[in-house]
């Protein structure tokens, strides 16, 4: 919509000007508004007021800055402090780090050490039972067997029940060795959890087993 308005004495000099905000709500331009209606034509004495105008119309029509940065703080935290994912990884990775400085003495990884525990207490005897307990592809798992197996902690063989089916079954050395890497694993991960209290720590662990149920 297009207004024009004539305010000022006649036969004073006009000036077109944009059309203002105020004008197109209203039709009118009060004192504080004048100076900014489409086509509107103002004398010059009436110019001053232009100014408060074009403020009004700035802050209609800009975008909110501010919001849009605390918007932003807002989504950005979701990904860092406030993701459970990106918590639950840094968590995993300094135990990761604790435990494998542990187990330097003993040339072994943490990833290593876990598939040895899981065949040594029994709770996987084939390859895709360990990927499945540990939440890991096959592909990584065949690589971390054929480390072991070179170094003669453990053999696989074929299932007597079923040929297509291979076994894992740790070798006296690799047992030994299990054995000798418990207790600086469960000392690293005691060393990292004592900055929880105990209450703390089962609470977490069973949140923690929550989270893992399929």
């Amino acid at each position: 919509m297009n207004f024009i308005a004539n305010f000022g004495k006649t036969g004073n000099p006009r000036v077109a000007l944009p059309l203002c905000p105020c004008l197109s709500l209203s039709g009118l331009a009060g004192p504080a508004c004048r100076g900014s209606g489409a086509g509107t034509r103002f004398s010059r004495s009436e110019l001053p007021h232009v100014g408060k105008c074009k403020q009004i119309s700035a802050m209609m029509t800009e975008p909110n800055d501010k919001q849009a940065e605390g918007h932003d703080r807002r989504e950005e935290g979701q990904f860092f402090e406030n993701s459970l994912a990106f918590n639950l990884r840094r968590g995993f990775n300094r135990m990761v780090d604790n435990i494998d400085a542990a187990l330097s003495d003993c040339d072994l990884s943490s990833h290593q050490f876990g598939v040895l525990t899981t065949i040594y207490f029994g709770r996987a005897s084939t390859p895709s039972e360990v990927a499945r307990l540990r939440f890991q592809n096959g592909a990584a798992i065949t690589y971390t067997l054929d480390r072991l197996e070179q170094r003669g902690l453990l053999r696989r063989s074929r299932s007597t029940a079923d040929k297509r089916v291979i076994t894992l079954v740790l070798t006296e050395e690799g047992r030994k060795v299990t054995r000798q890497c418990m207790d600086k694993a469960l000392a690293a991960q005691d060393r990292m959890a004592a900055e929880l209290r105990p209450d703390e720590q089962a609470i977490l662990l069973s949140l923690l087993r929550r989270i893992c149920e399929d």
